[in-house]
């Protein structure tokens, strides 16, 4: 169980930092990418990153329903994730616009993983006896993944601002090096197969 949550955390993280660089060069990708007409596009681009984040965590959690045999408890998650997203995108676009449909996005697929989790659990206490993952370390990746993604998008407003808070976590990240690694290694703790 402990090789499961290892890999499944180094990919968590992983999935972060990529979604993170996104995040923090999206004005510049969508300025090679788009014409200018689309440039108020970069503001919807943090939150669908950060939604492929919870698109990948759920699937860690499916996984399980799945092997065991519960696939009607995705269905329900599912029409929970559909039911709220057309909710959401129904009562606020008229009001906000078209930009708002990322949040609601990132919303349900954050609902979607939290019902996911939340039924995983019992199916792994009456299977295996155990729980897969540990919650403090999943909610420690993504409240640092979220935290990070919403300060890179608060900056978008200065070119500057963002790009010495980009510099600020690579010199800090560089600096703490070791310090992540060790910190990595703890959470993922992969064991090598005899």
């Amino acid at each position: 169980m402990a090789d499961i949550a290892g890999v499944a955390y180094g990919s968590l993280i992983l999935i972060a930092i990529v979604n993170l660089l996104l995040i923090a060069f999206a004005p510049e990708i969508v300025s090679i990418f788009a014409p200018r007409a689309y440039a108020k596009a970069t503001w919807i681009v943090p939150p669908i990153a950060m939604s492929v984040f919870f698109i990948f965590a759920f699937d860690l959690f499916a996984k399980f329903e799945f092997y065991y045999e519960r696939t009607s408890l995705i269905m329900v998650a599912s029409v929970i994730g559909a039911v709220l997203n057309v909710a959401l995108n129904y009562w606020l676009i008229p009001i906000l616009g078209y930009e708002v449909a990322g949040y609601t996005t990132l919303i349900c697929y954050v609902m979607y993983a939290a019902v996911h989790y939340w039924f995983m659990n019992p199916i792994c206490r009456e299977e295996l006896g155990t729980l897969p993952y540990n919650r403090k370390i999943l909610v420690l990746i993504t409240f640092t993944f979220l935290v990070a993604g919403f300060l890179f998008l608060s900056a978008y407003h200065s070119v500057v601002l963002r790009y010495l808070l980009i510099l600020i976590t690579g010199v800090v990240g560089l600096i703490k090096r070791d310090y992540l690694m060790t910190i990595m290694k703890q959470m993922i703790r992969v064991r090598k197969p005899n």
